[in-house]
């Protein structure tokens, strides 16, 4: 890595992460603020959830709680951390990975950059490392509004271990969507694609996961979808636990996508 272009790419994206982060951890409160509203509607609240189409419901992580009841942790996983919140951080990622090489080649100025005395190497993680700083940013954020939020309004939330768990499955998630989505930076030379190629990725992931969860007939197609390693939130918040293959699918998606697209740009024809 190297400090002046680290510093200089997390100086252009501090207000970007700064204003996300915000947003998040205001949004996470507004949410939790909802939570005793939709407790104190009972089974009228049911009913409402009931009458939503059973794909939605679905994509929404809403399965635990027509078996177990509503809880705070299962109440922020439909409306919060299931499917919401990944839009909006994954918005954040591909924005952040599409300027971060495809952009700097786009529009010319990598130049700049290879023709100072650095390695392709070091831009890469430089680049990098910011992009997990703002994915742990923005997890942080989110989570910290939730539980600030509860402790104001006394709102009895699992025990902090699951959200400790949770926090880390998060970035981990985050941070391969991140890798992955470096990768495809690397392998093109427009801002367009860049943004395209991640984002196909994640769409597709999620209708495969929506599918196997609807047709029993499509269930292995399940291990295909990095969403199904993803979890439900609210398991993970209140069992404090998780499947150790997840992780390693996290890892292994990591290592894999970040050596693909190093490997991509260092060997790939850039003119200076």
């Amino acid at each position: 890595m190297n400090g002046p272009i680290f510093w200089q790419t997390l100086k252009s994206y501090w207000l970007t992460i700064l204003l996300y982060c915000g947003g998040l951890f205001l949004y996470s409160m507004f949410l939790t603020f909802i939570f005793p509203i939709a407790r104190d509607l009972g089974t009228n609240y049911t009913e409402i959830f009931n009458k939503m189409p059973e794909q939605i419901r679905n994509a929404m992580g809403g399965t635990n709680f027509l078996t177990g009841g509503l809880t705070f942790e299962s109440f922020m996983s439909m409306e919060h951390l299931r499917l919401f919140w990944v839009i909006i951080v994954t918005a954040f990622i591909i924005g952040f990975t599409s300027r971060a090489i495809a952009g700097e080649v786009e529009q010319g100025t990598i130049a700049l950059l290879l023709s100072q005395p650095v390695t392709r190497t070091q831009i890469f993680f430089s680049k990098l490392v910011v992009g997990i700083i703002g994915v742990i940013a923005l997890t942080v954020a989110t989570i910290g509004g939730i539980l600030w939020q509860a402790y104001r309004l006394d709102i009895t939330v699992s025990p902090i271990e699951g959200y400790f768990l949770f926090t880390f499955v998060a970035i981990l998630f985050f941070t391969s969507i991140l890798t992955l989505a470096m990768m495809f930076s690397t392998m093109v030379v427009e801002r367009g694609r860049a943004t395209l190629l991640p984002l196909l990725f994640v769409i597709t992931s999620f209708v495969i996961d929506m599918f196997a969860k609807l047709n029993a007939d499509w269930e292995d197609l399940k291990w295909l979808s990095i969403f199904q390693y993803y979890s439900s939130p609210d398991e993970i918040l209140t069992t404090a636990s998780i499947d150790n293959l997840n992780l390693w699918v996290f890892a292994g998606i990591i290592v894999v996508t970040t050596t693909v697209g190093l490997v991509v740009f260092n060997r790939r024809d850039i003119s200076v």
